[in-house]
């Protein structure tokens, strides 16, 4: 091959490497991602009303209880498309992320607004014969999940592709969504039972056992449990083993401890650590055994969100 030749190529790719992602995607074909945030769960109210509602009432209970153990801290739109453009890196994608504000009861308007946007990026990808992906979190699943159906069902997708749907902490298999659709956001036209979108080529479904709000999802092609790895059981069987020598002299502070540290495991409590271990990392003290447990699934799933 022609010295030259090679030397112009390497300084072309050299500087596309440069370009910022929104250019390099002008040029090369990384995908196209939309990313769709989560509620928030302070925004959360439900009114007593009269008791014709009683039913409507006890739904809205049930499901802000379910959804209050995201956590109540300050919640920031931002916080997810921060992440995964960490988790991306640098030429990784092009990612566009879709803020709502996080106020489940705009859920119909955001859908309303997100089916533009994933009909704008769609065809933009389609042009640059880019793939692409959405990625969702918590309820922004349900968001994305409705629009892409909204749309595949009145025909306003055209030749839409959604080469891969990603869903991380989805209510959309099991009882928080029927919950929310009953309880939350009754009146807004969702669909009672989520549906799959003709347009999703693939949809990879992350879910973890001791987060209150995710679950597996059956319309999805895979569904990942990201709290498997056997060092979170293995860490919660000597963390309970250790709780029940709470009358062994000279065990009781440990146990009492142990049953302290036990918590982040439960459905109870653990939900706020487990459902944000879908886009971010964290050391988990415990105390009772002197160490402490790195929950770091992301480190080994978030690489798959981008692949298609």
């Amino acid at each position: 091959m022609d010295m030259n030749f090679q030397c112009t190529a390497k300084m072309v790719l050299i500087a596309l490497l440069a370009l910022p992602s929104a250019l390099r995607a002008e040029f090369v074909s990384i995908p196209t991602v939309l990313t769709v945030h989560g509620l928030n769960p302070a925004a959360i109210s439900c009114d007593p009303g009269s008791i014709q509602n009683f039913v409507h009432n006890g739904a809205c209970e049930a499901a802000a209880s379910v959804f209050s153990k995201m956590g109540d801290g300050k919640f920031d739109d931002s916080y997810f498309d921060y992440y995964v453009n960490r988790l991306c890196g640098p030429g990784c994608a092009q990612v566009t992320a879709f803020r709502w504000g996080g106020d489940i009861k705009d859920s119909r308007a955001s859908v309303d607004r997100l089916k533009e946007e994933i009909r704008f990026l769609g065809k933009s990808a389609q042009r640059k014969g880019a793939p692409f992906i959405i990625i969702a979190h918590s309820w922004g699943t349900v968001l994305a999940a409705e629009a892409l159906a909204e749309m595949d069902g009145d025909g306003t997708a055209g030749d839409l592709r959604v080469d891969k749907l990603v869903t991380l902490g989805s209510p959309l298999g099991g009882r928080a969504y029927s919950l929310a659709v009953e309880g939350l956001i009754c009146g807004q036209r969702f669909f009672e039972t989520p549906r799959r979108a003709a347009t999703v080529a693939k949809w990879s479904n992350y879910y973890s056992g001791r987060d209150i709000i995710s679950s597996r999802v059956p319309l999805a092609d895979e569904n990942i449990a990201i709290d498997a790895a056997p060092k979170y059981a293995a860490a919660e069987s000597e963390l309970k083993a250790l709780a029940l020598m709470f009358d062994v002299p000279g065990y009781e502070e440990r146990a009492a401890q142990a049953s302290e540290d036990l918590k982040p495991f439960s459905l109870a409590a653990g939900t706020e650590l487990w459902h944000a271990a879908y886009y971010t990392s964290r050391s988990l003290p415990l105390k009772s055994l002197g160490s402490s447990l790195e929950i770091d699934a992301v480190s080994t799933f978030a690489p798959q969100y981008f692949q298609y």
